[in-house]
């Protein structure tokens, strides 16, 4: 699955990475995105003067609100291999997809020591593209209208020791047929969407820190000894005051 992410680098860069012409969103460096919070995404749509289709670097609230027997229930993820079995999913694979940038993503590999918090790269930390679908989203607070999900594939055989899921996370090939608007056909689309290659992914330990939402600071992504026993989250309220202070709550939403 993917329930936390990085993404540290500026609109405009982001937008020239995805060849997006129009910008929409802020995106201060951010080292804990987690569901709920407003996100960056990349969408196809067209435009209102030209009517021809463009990219565009937006926002969307991550998680769908899906009705329960206990209520609502937000979903996150969807499994690539659902797409074209559940109702909810197949009109969007055809039409609402878009791309989630992200610079790093967490995962927690089950151990003897409890939950342990992983960083997953992709090369040497650069800019990758997850896979997603968006659905119009009636945001009580006024700040979008769309929300989001990440697609998930199995995990490839090296990510497979740390969970059996991870991101369906696209090559510069391959988000441009996730992206290309004329291409509606499931069997297309989901060719697509496959574990990336072993070589492409290295991932190290990080501080427990990052299970908290209230920790939003580079220091996440510092690696932590592999056979370090102890629980590096801060432990006293000096500690902890020091680490906030380091971990600036930023919202990726432009507010101006």
């Amino acid at each position: 699955m993917c329930g936390r992410y990085t993404l540290n680098m500026e609109a405009k860069l982001i937008a020239q990475r995805f060849e997006a012409r129009n910008i929409k969103i802020a995106t201060p460096e951010r080292y804990n995105v987690a569901p709920s919070q407003v996100v960056a995404a990349v969408i196809f749509q067209p435009n209102p003067d030209s009517g021809e289709v463009e990219r565009t670097l937006t926002g969307f609230k991550w998680g769908f609100e899906i009705q329960a027997n206990k209520g609502v229930k937000q979903l996150i993820n969807a499994r690539a291999e659902t797409l074209t079995e559940r109702a909810m999913f197949k009109s969007l694979t055809a039409a609402n997809r878009c791309i989630i940038p992200a610079s790093a993503f967490y995962e927690w590999a089950k151990t003897p020591l409890g939950s342990i918090p992983y960083a997953i790269r992709v090369g040497e930390g650069e800019l990758f593209g997850m896979a997603g679908l968006w659905q119009p989203y009636n945001d009580p607070n006024g700040e979008v209208d769309k929300s989001c999900v990440i697609v998930t594939v199995p995990a490839n055989s090296k990510m497979a020791s740390l969970h059996d899921r991870m991101p369906a996370i696209l090559t510069p090939e391959s988000e441009k047929i996730w992206l290309d608007p004329s291409v509606t056909d499931p069997e297309t689309l989901l060719t697509v969407l496959v574990p990336l290659a072993d070589e492409r992914i290295n991932y190290h330990r990080v501080s427990s820190m990052v299970n908290s939402v209230r920790f939003d600071g580079s220091q996440l992504l510092d690696p932590v000894p592999e056979n370090e026993p102890e629980d590096v989250r801060p432990k006293t309220r000096k500690e902890l005051k020091v680490a906030e202070d380091a971990s600036v709550q930023l919202t990726l939403f432009d507010k101006s």
